[in-house]
């Protein structure tokens, strides 16, 4: 966006000072740009993952005259996405916790829900929901 730092302001910009609802913004659509003369690596890597709007741009000036460059950073590698790996976590978490309990004794009973499980004996004595 360019602007004339001359022009007067007018009261198209009053709707700048309203605050945005979470419901109002298509976060599918939305993007965060950064924009430095340089990004470490770390940064780099960070716009790999395919789920997550960040943009880096890299700024350089020319010139006494002001010649500005801009070169967006593309990713060295791109990830899965980092709810894949979030829910790959869980699973292996979830993996663990069961066989640790199992290990318990031979009569444990795992009864698996849509959004639970339990681990029980005569009763539950463990549960776990997924939020």
């Amino acid at each position: 966006m360019f602007c004339d730092e001359n022009a007067p302001l007018s009261n198209e910009s009053s709707h700048l000072s309203h605050s945005l609802k979470h419901e109002e913004v298509d976060w599918a659509q939305s993007r965060i740009i950064f924009i430095s003369p340089e990004f470490t690596k770390y940064q780099q890597h960070a716009i790999g993952f395919k789920d997550l709007g960040i943009q880096l741009w890299e700024v350089h000036k020319y010139s006494s005259r002001g010649l500005l460059v801009l070169n967006e950073v593309k990713s060295p590698s791109t990830k899965e996405p980092i709810t894949a790996i979030a829910k790959n976590k869980v699973k292996e978490m979830y993996s663990e916790l069961k066989s640790n309990i199992l290990t318990i004794g031979k009569d444990i009973e795992v009864r698996p829900k849509k959004q639970s499980a339990a681990f029980r004996r005569k009763q539950a004595f463990v549960r776990l929901w997924a939020r």
